[in-house]
């Protein structure tokens, strides 16, 4: 005989399997940004690579700032510096919805993009700096909502030269504020148009970083607080006092990090998200748990069906199984013990070549043995149990008169 390779419980452990493979791959669909460790060389503050902002983010924290990395659009944040790194590709409506939907009194500085990399194989979350974006690429998410139409991004080679923030105030080494002054990066990047006012800038007047409009900031060369440009102690020290500087112009002094603009988080609100959070997450659990209650009655239905065995099956025990049972139902049990009785007596008299047409009384005063007894017995038994005794006395009696007659 063929056996298959498989139980009768392989069926139901496949498709256990693929409805929590099936609810797996939805749970990490809909929460993927929010379970990103942000190792992916971008110039956000998850990133750990020489383009990233992860090194200020940890520095500000140590310095006693309060600092948040947010993946929502719309978290609820108090009004504080709100940092801005779109990526080159990002959409320029969503850092538009993003300045516009900031809490009042919150300072927002948009870091422009500047440059262009490619992941090192060998080393994941490093990259490979390979070349600088052009102006109009670099302006690209911040175009289309700054209101100077001359605004452009230049760029000055070399490493030459110092940045200064006159208003920005460094305790001097006499203990008077001094003038912030920095080492400007290599491929300085700088901005300029109508209406931008200069914060930190070099000695021929390019803008690093400069106020848009009241309230919104854009640092033209991210290098200015990346985790390759604070590697020595000036420049970080540098970073973290312009973040600071920022933040104190806010009605509170809190700094949030967005990195939804960089892929991280859901950036809005989803069909799948609304239902594995609250409030509506519990109606989604009821609804899995009748699911789960439909597949437990469906449970029997797996498998092979069973052949059903037929009403009335072949063979003498058959038949007589199937009388007992007519006989059960209809309550006639005493009633075919007396019958039996009539039956045992008349095969007696024939084994005992006893005359015809004699009474049954004449045939068992003739046999003798106590068939008379029996018979009352079986005529005056009531259910099943007293039935069964009387019908076994009388078949023992006419094992016996078989004996007797041989």
């Amino acid at each position: 005989m063929n056996k298959t390779p498989f139980g009768p419980r392989a069926p139901l452990a496949l498709a256990v399997f693929g409805v929590l493979a099936f609810v797996a791959y939805a749970l990490l669909s809909t929460f993927a940004g929010d379970l990103g460790n942000g190792r992916d060389g971008g110039g956000h503050a998850l990133s750990q690579s020489a383009t990233g902002n992860a090194a200020i983010v940890t520095l500000l924290r140590a310095s006693g700032e309060e600092v948040t990395v947010s993946r929502r659009a719309q978290t609820d944040y108090r009004a504080g510096l709100l940092v801005l790194t779109p990526a080159p590709g990002s959409d320029p409506k969503a850092v538009a919805k993003l300045i516009a939907d900031r809490p009042m009194g919150t300072v927002t500085l948009v870091v422009l993009p500047k440059w262009v990399t490619a992941a090192q194989q060998d080393k994941p979350g490093w990259v490979w700096r390979t070349g600088t974006l052009d102006g109009a690429a670099s302006l690209a998410p911040l175009r289309r909502w700054t209101p100077g139409a001359g605004t452009r991004v230049t760029q000055a080679n070399g490493t030459s030269g110092r940045l200064y923030a006159p208003s920005i105030p460094v305790p001097g080494p006499s203990g008077q504020d001094a003038t912030m002054s920095v080492i400007a990066p290599g491929n300085l990047h700088s901005i300029a148009g109508k209406g931008i006012k200069p914060v930190l800038a070099d000695q021929f007047g390019a803008v690093v970083l400069g106020e848009l409009q009241p309230g919104l900031y854009v640092l033209a060369d991210p290098d200015i607080i990346s985790n390759h440009g604070i590697r020595n102690i000036a420049d970080a020290r540098a970073a973290v006092a312009i973040l600071r500087w920022l933040a104190d112009g806010s009605d509170a002094g809190d700094i949030v990090f967005d990195v939804t603009l960089n892929g991280f988080g859901a950036g809005g609100r989803s069909l799948g998200r609304l239902a594995l959070e609250p409030p509506f997450l519990g109606v989604t659990l009821c609804l899995l748990f009748a699911a789960l209650l439909a597949a437990l009655s469906a449970l029997p239905r797996f498998g092979r069906e069973q052949d059903e065995a037929p009403a009335l099956d072949h063979g003498a025990r058959t038949l007589i199984d199937n009388a007992a049972d007519l006989v059960r139902v209809a309550g006639q049990e005493a009633a075919a013990a007396a019958r039996y009785a009539g039956q045992v007596l008349e095969r007696a008299a024939l084994r005992a070549r006893l005359p015809a047409g004699l009474s049954m009384a004449q045939q068992q005063a003739r046999l003798g043995d106590g068939h008379d007894i029996l018979t009352n017995d079986a005529l005056a038994a009531r259910g099943p149990g007293a039935a069964l005794a009387a019908a076994q006395a009388l078949y023992d009696w006419e094992e016996r008169q078989s004996h007797a007659r041989r």
